[in-house]
């Protein structure tokens, strides 16, 4: 039987008569403080507020500003900037006697109501497995700190119990130095009195190992919460005075400016609830503005509106075109090897800068020595403190960690694998919770040994990740974001847009520092309509046709795309040839054909010829465009006059004379041959317009009203 097996065994008999938890669960979200007055005293005041992404970094709360989700919120009763408060020792000794109980005890005279505590402690112990500690409050409520972890390890140095930490005590070894989250929750104080008598209970369940708790402190917090998904936040039943309401930055945010992390709040009888906005901004990000600069002075201008849909890029390799695959970055551990921690938790750190926050893909690459490779739990830890479980308690007795590699895209989870790992692997959770959160910093790889009497060297491990330069895509108020991969001189480069040119800067480009740790903000970007033009082919009278027997549509081209176009922007009079008419104009259809809007217009009304065929009677046309009625989707009105402004009118003069088969003017033996030969022969081709009542048929009344403009000859 192997030495690790004998101790197993050895030491489950003892654990077997020790009562685990019943339950383990999450400290509450509010955690934090001592009030300063009993619950008694308080009067029903509130404190609300939000926290938000202040894009524009104004330190207000506007429409476009975001809340942000789970971050925590604090009354800074000292005003340091810190989640503290006040902090109660005991230096005497508490000894811990084999199979035996003993307590110490602290008094606290201070008032005050617990809304969240720490507890450290310092113990001298061989074979920590023996030891449980309990706290135990004035009310008698009992929170166990820690209940025979460590096994045959030595001693707690400052160990600190705080629900708020990243680890349970479980995951810790001795001596435990850090922050542990305790296998009961702190949060069974809340809501007591901090005075009166405390107690540190301190028993040992074995023979043979004796020590003491040389100090233990009680440390009662400021009173914290965290935003909803909304960014809000509460801090009910407060009593009458003044607070400092501060944010704790999550990992990758800072103030807007200077002061927008916290707000001075006085509450009173007169006013039981007031309200607090802190504004914060993400590290390495640039925040912008794209506006329509309706006059080209390349300033935004009362009326001018942010631009909704614009796209672009950061440059991060400064080659001027968008790279959507950038060549992989690889970044080693910097303090390995190192051994691991027998049945305890061993870290190990690699620094990253540079590297992209929406990476496309990461790997993270292992390599180390371990007898029985089950024991071991490896957690990667972020700069912004996401956490994820790489691989758990995998591969029972094999051994090693050979070129072990974690990749979301492989082909099999780490499941699925055995010793020595070689090979790609889907770790236990996706590396994909990394994505858009701060990358660049220092990584931690958390490496825990589960049981004594295997040990083992992590002998390297790197991160790899492969990226594309940073896109974004402004939102409904014109409004951009996009994370730079460290500090640095970055372009932003905006997509040019058809009907649309830049004009501050005209290259469309922004070149923005980034320092280190910092932002940069207010880095607009001015983009100037273009007025939409009449097509050089102009308008078209029967889509260009010759004949003006009949008039029956008119059609031109822009070279932009319409949004808007009444048919009231279209005036149809006869001028001559005729009584004085005006006829009704109607938008027949409108295509967009390449980012080119085709128009075709008809005709609606009284006093039409042609029957069904809706041409206008003879007589002399002026058609009057006003192009300050028809809006292209930039915003403008088209510019018909093409004097380069926006706006202005076209009158187009042209005839209908029935019978008028070339377009001179006239009906003469040209145009008779030509309708002989259709009202002998039948249609050929398009010779409608010689069909005077619409019915598809040549008859004599067709001929009459020929022969009737063939004897007039001319119209004008």
């Amino acid at each position: 039987m192997r030495l690790r097996d004998l101790l197993r065994l050895g030491r489950a008999v003892q654990a077997r008569s020790v009562p685990r938890p019943s339950h383990r669960y999450r400290p509450a979200d509010l955690g934090g403080g001592v009030t300063g007055m009993t619950l008694e005293a308080r009067q029903l005041l509130t404190i609300t507020g939000t926290v938000f992404e202040d894009w524009n970094a104004d330190g207000v709360r506007d429409p476009f500003d975001t809340g942000l989700a789970g971050t925590r919120v604090f009354l800074d009763s000292n005003g340091n900037g810190i989640i503290d408060g006040p902090t109660f020792t005991s230096t005497t000794a508490i000894p811990i006697i084999d199979n035996q109980t003993n307590s110490g005890t602290l008094t606290i005279a201070q008032s005050g109501t617990v809304v969240g505590m720490t507890v450290t402690v310092n113990v001298t112990h061989t074979w920590m497995g023996d030891v449980t500690l309990r706290l135990i409050s004035p009310l008698g409520t009992v929170v166990t700190l820690i209940q025979r972890r460590g096994g045959s390890g030595d001693n707690m140095d400052g160990t600190i119990f705080d629900d708020s930490a990243p680890l349970p005590i479980s995951a810790g070894s001795p001596p435990f130095v850090g922050r542990f989250r305790p296998e009961m929750p702190l949060a069974a104080f809340n809501g007591q009195s901090i005075t009166g008598t405390w107690r540190l209970e301190a028993q040992d369940s074995a023979a043979g190992d004796q020590g003491q708790v040389t100090s233990w402190s009680l440390q009662f917090l400021e009173p914290s919460v965290l935003t909803d998904a909304n960014g809000n936040f509460s801090f009910p039943g407060l009593g009458p005075g003044t607070y400092l309401v501060r944010v704790q930055p999550p990992g990758g945010f800072t103030a807007s400016q200077p002061g927008s992390d916290f707000q001075q709040i006085t509450l009173t009888a007169a006013n039981p609830t007031a309200n607090a906005r802190l504004g914060l901004i993400r590290q390495g990000a640039i925040y912008g503005r794209a506006f329509s600069d309706l006059n080209g002075n390349g300033q935004p201008d009362p009326g001018e509106v942010g631009l909704a849909g614009w796209s672009g890029f950061l440059d991060a390799n400064g080659n001027g075109v968008f790279d959507p695959v950038l060549p992989p970055q690889i970044f080693n551990s910097t303090d390995t090897p190192k051994p691991f921690v027998d049945g305890g938790l061993m870290t190990s750190v690699a620094t990253v800068s540079g590297a992209p926050s929406d990476f496309l893909n990461m790997r993270v690459t292992i390599n180390g020595t371990h007898t029985w490779v089950g024991d071991m739990v490896f957690t990667l830890v972020s700069p912004g403190g996401v956490r994820v479980t790489l691989i758990n308690r995998r591969g029972g007795s094999g051994d090693n960690f050979t070129n072990m590699v974690f990749d979301d895209n492989a082909a099999l989870p780490i499941s699925a694998a055995t010793p020595p790992f070689t090979g790609s692997w889907r770790p236990e959770q996706p590396l994909a919770a990394f994505r858009n959160t701060p990358v660049n910093g220092v990584w931690t790889l958390e490496c825990l040994d589960t049981f004594p009497a295997d040990a083992g060297i992590l002998q390297s491990w790197t991160i790899e990740f492969v990226g594309r330069e940073p896109q974004f895509t402004t939102n409904s108020f014109g409004f951009y974001r996009v994370t730079a991969p460290g500090s640095g001189t970055f372009p932003v480069i905006f997509n040019p847009q058809p009907g649309w040119e830049f004009s501050n800067p005209a290259t469309g480009v922004i070149v923005v520092p980034i320092p280190p740790g910092g932002a940069a903000v207010g880095r607009d970007i001015a983009i100037r309509p273009i007025p939409v033009l009449l097509d050089p082919s102009g308008v078209r009278i029967e889509n260009g046709a010759a004949q003006r027997s009949m008039v029956r549509t008119i059609s031109f081209t822009l070279n932009g795309i319409v949004s808007t176009m009444p048919a009231g922007a279209f005036t149809v009079n006869r001028v001559g040839g005729g009584p004085a008419q005006s006829f009704d104009v109607r938008v027949i259809s409108s295509q967009v054909v390449q980012g080119r809007t085709n128009v075709v217009l008809g005709f609606t009304g009284p006093g039409l010829a042609g029957g069904s065929m809706n041409s206008l009677p003879d007589g002399v046309y002026e058609m009057i465009i006003n192009g300050s009625a028809i809006i292209a989707d930039n915003g403008l009105a088209v510019d018909f006059d093409g004097d380069g402004v926006a706006g202005g009118s076209l009158t187009v003069r042209f005839h209908r004379f029935f019978g008028d088969s070339d377009g001179d003017g006239d009906v003469d033996m040209d145009d008779y041959n030509r309708f002989r030969r259709v009202y002998v022969g039948g249609f050929v081709g398009d010779s409608s317009h010689f069909d005077f009542d619409g019915n598809n048929l040549f008859t004599s009344l067709d001929l009459n009203e020929f022969l009737n403009n063939f004897r007039r000859r001319r119209l004008f």
